[in-house]
């Protein structure tokens, strides 16, 4: 007990281990600091990686590979021609009766469109009949400019895609297989 009478009071009032208890919220604020500072450093680097502009190399690389896709899917795409083709003789317009065009079309369309070709043969009379009054109401000059049959294919296939209902399908391209001015 005497021992205790020596100790002077202030002492035992600042005892080891409340010194120990703000030692170890040091080391719980330090440790937290540390974390977020982790975390924070791990999300600026996937920020990061996830905005940086790509490589122009890594572009243009995929560019070539979407192109040389799109180019063989074009290239295997082969559609069904139509049977039987379109095939008019008409008079020019302008020339009295004395200048005709004989003309053969074909139609063609993807294979997808099963339902499409019997359409077109059930169809045939119609698209004849489109294809006569588009040509007989051009004059001599028009059929020989050189963008004539460009013009004559496209006029023609937006005509007949116009005519069919979408859920048949869509004509995709026309040929022309004789175009013969008399």
């Amino acid at each position: 007990m005497a021992d205790e009478f020596d100790k002077n009071p202030e002492e035992t009032e600042s005892e080891a281990p409340t010194e120990k208890k703000s030692g170890g919220n040091k080391v719980i604020v330090i440790g937290i600091i540390a974390g977020v500072i982790i975390i924070e450093a791990v999300m600026l680097f996937v920020f990061f990686q996830i905005t940086k502009p790509l490589n122009q190399n890594k572009i243009d690389e995929q560019m070539r590979a979407d192109s040389l896709r799109q180019a063989e899917s074009d290239q295997t795409a082969i559609g069904i021609v139509a049977d039987p083709p379109i095939e008019v003789i008409v008079n020019i317009a302008g020339t009295d009766g004395m200048r005709f065009l004989k003309a053969v079309l074909v139609l063609e369309y993807d294979k997808k469109y099963s339902k499409l070709g019997p359409e077109l043969t059930i169809r045939t009379a119609k698209l004849k009949d489109m294809l006569i009054e588009q040509l007989s109401a051009m004059t001599l000059e028009e059929l020989n400019d050189v963008d004539s049959r460009i013009h004559i294919r496209n006029e023609f296939l937006r005509n007949v895609n116009n005519t069919i209902p979408d859920k048949l399908g869509k004509i995709s391209n026309v040929y022309i297989n004789e175009f013969i001015i008399q």
